[in-house]
């Protein structure tokens, strides 16, 4: 492992090691104060990536008397960090796991946030051969994607085979929906292949570049996707229901409870169908 980069501010420092990715990204690491306090970022810029499946080192320090806290929106990335010196420092792993796309952080000093960040993660989990393998799967199921009334696919596959899938789709009239998981940035042009768009929130953002954090954000970020050409939009969020924004404007759906959750895996695929 190397130090990829290092953020620090009068009060703060963070350290982050890992492994070097093996090949490049598109887009920079980025930094923003969420206080009064300067922020400086020490890194190579050809080397803040990620890959998937990748495990990071994490250092965190307050160089003051408050506590620091590194947050991500899935809890289960930062479980592992330790903390001593009464909370004034936090270390341990930070795992990538399969979150391709753009992974968000915030560092907390007591209880306020102090600077945020984002790292690019690469996917790594399919060759150029696969790849092609895929998009010929696709093209052996040609027929049956015309034949059908609706096409469901997400982002578990490499881009190319959702791409194609959605191509055949819209030649042949049948209704599309992209299940945009997981999070990942989107050229337009494919966002314009999609007649439903099913994004959480954290894949709302990475679609976007906006923050969502409350229900004008989602507004915000639902009318930036269909200004890129999505038809409509069902923005779920949790616990708060979903946003439904379309043609015809935007309306809420209320979020119902069922009972205890025992498994979220197939979530999406069960809005997704009944939608």
């Amino acid at each position: 492992m190397q130090t990829l980069f290092t953020i620090q501010t009068p009060r703060l420092r963070l350290t982050w090691s890992a492994r070097p990715p093996s090949r490049s990204g598109a887009s920079p690491l980025t930094v923003a104060s969420l206080g009064a306090d300067p922020v400086q970022l020490d890194a190579d810029a050809e080397a803040v990536w990620l890959e998937e499946e990748t495990t990071s080192l994490v250092l965190v320090q307050s160089l003051c008397e408050e506590a620091v806290t590194l947050v991500h929106r899935d809890p289960v990335v930062t479980a592992s960090l330790a903390s001593a010196d009464g909370g004034r420092v936090l270390h341990g792993p930070v795992r990538t796991g399969s979150q391709a796309g753009r992974m968000s952080f915030e560092v907390w000093l007591g209880s306020k946030p102090a600077v945020a960040f984002e790292i690019g993660v690469l996917p790594v989990k399919v060759s150029a051969s696969e790849v092609e393998s895929m998009r010929g799967d696709v093209e052996r199921f040609a027929a049956e994607i015309r034949e059908s009334a609706v096409m469901l696919t997400q982002l578990e596959q490499p881009l190319p085979a959702a791409r194609r899938a959605l191509e055949i789709a819209r030649e042949a009239g049948t209704a599309t929906i992209l299940n945009p998981a997981p999070a990942a940035p989107l050229p337009a042009d494919l966002l314009a292949l999609c007649d439903h768009l099913t994004p959480n929130e954290p894949e709302a953002e990475a679609l976007t570049g906006l923050p969502v954090e409350s229900e004008e954000d989602a507004v915000r970020a639902a009318r930036a996707l269909r200004a890129m050409g999505v038809g409509t939009v069902v923005l779920t969020m949790g616990g708060r229901g979903a946003l439904i924004c379309d043609a015809s404007g935007e309306r809420r759906l209320p979020a119902l409870g069922r009972g205890p959750v025992v498994d979220t895996d197939a979530l999406y695929k069960a809005l997704a169908k009944g939608w």
